[in-house]
């Protein structure tokens, strides 16, 4: 089963700020993110919020695959975590 097209809830224990992502590719995701609002990190529901409950929700996050000019700018460990199936994040606009 994959999750490309399917929203995410990420909250965070300090602030408790909650933001919601999207996988606009299939990959993998991390269990714990930067939180947007603190710095710190975020924890993902793991897919739990029904999707019904967030399609009328913009994500604050989208989680996606570089392209190869995008991924050679950045680090040798970002590009190992891409190469084994990772997705890397963005602030959508």
């Amino acid at each position: 089963m994959g999750f490309k097209g399917k929203k995410n809830i990420y909250l965070c224990r300090d602030c408790g700020h909650g933001f919601v992502s999207v996988d606009i590719e299939e990959g993998t995701t991390p269990f714990m993110t930067k939180c947007l609002n603190c710095g710190l990190f975020a924890q993902s529901l793991c897919y739990a919020a029904p999707q019904k409950m967030l399609e009328d929700i913009k994500p604050a996050v989208e989680w996606y695959r570089p392209s190869g000019d995008e991924l050679s700018a950045m680090s040798a460990g970002t590009n190992q975590h891409v190469k084994m199936g990772g997705l890397i994040s963005r602030v959508t606009k």
